[in-house]
Parts: C-alpha cells; structure tokens; sequence
C-alpha cells in the first residue's frame, strides 16, 4: 500500500460504509428527510443540522467541562496532608522541597514523643503512594494511616 492508494483506498471504504451499513439510495435518503422534516425544504435540512450540530457540540462541551473539575485526591493524600496540616498549625511548617521522611525525621528530633506516630504513619503514606500493592493490602495501609495520624493529632493538642 501506497501514500497515492490512500485516496482510493478510503473511497472504497467509504461506499462499502454507505451501501453495507447505511444501505440507502438517494431516493430512500430523501423519503427518510420527508418523515423526519414533513416537506423537505432548505431551511429545514439547514434547522436539522443545526440542531443535530448544537446537540453534538453540547455533548462535548459537557464532557470537557466535567473533567475539567476539581479532581479528587487519593485517599492517603488528603490525609498526609491533613496531618502536614495540623503540624503546620501546631507552628512546624515543611519545607517546600523537604521530603516526607526527612521532615518526619526532623519533627521527632524535635519533638521524640511524636516519633512513633509521625514516622509510622510517614512511612505508611510513603509505602501506599510509591510502593505498588494488592487492593486489600492498600485499605489496610490506609486504615492504619488514618489511625497514626489520629494518634499524632491527640498527641498535638497536649
């Protein structure tokens, strides 16, 4: 196959799409408008295009503007980041290119009775986020998560 068949190629394709699928000559096309349109007249087809192309244009219009929406974090996100929330308000900010990690690190040098929970639920995030893991696995990891943070939160209004 050649660039120069193309050209051959799709208006074949095409009348095997015409005849095969659609199946209709001129005169069923124009009966088809008769019953869709009453009389069939310019204004009309013009309307009927125009109303299958606003419908068209709608739909994708639609469609683009719901993902456009606000997009929902991971579940072990929003709560790092509720516990990174609570530690910025408790007056310990992270760095902006720290790491989890090393800031976990740095806050229990700073304060060692946050250490368990801050570096067991750090790690947890860690582990759900960039270690691939079976879905039961994950809600567990996750459930735990959720729990160390509660702990380092208790543990925040001492």
């Amino acid at each position: 196959m050649s660039a120069e068949d193309l050209p051959t190629d799709f208006s074949r394709m095409n009348y095997y799409w015409a005849n095969a699928v659609l199946g209709y000559k001129g005169q069923q096309q124009f009966e088809v408008l008769e019953k869709m349109l009453g009389a069939v007249t310019p204004w009309r087809i013009a309307a009927l295009l125009l109303a299958v192309g606003g419908l068209l244009f709608a739909l994708r219009a639609l469609n683009f503007f719901r993902w456009q929406g606000k997009k929902k974090l991971p579940a072990e996100v929003r709560i790092y980041l509720s516990m990174c929330g609570a530690l910025q308000r408790a007056g310990y900010s992270r760095g902006e290119s720290e790491a989890p990690i090393t800031y976990a690190r740095r806050l229990a040098a700073l304060n060692p009775a946050w250490k368990h929970s801050l570096l067991a639920a750090t790690r947890l995030y860690v582990a759900i986020s960039y270690e691939p893991a079976a879905a039961l696995t994950r809600q567990s990891q996750i459930k735990l998560l959720r729990s160390e943070v509660l702990k380092l939160r208790y543990q925040l209004r001492r």
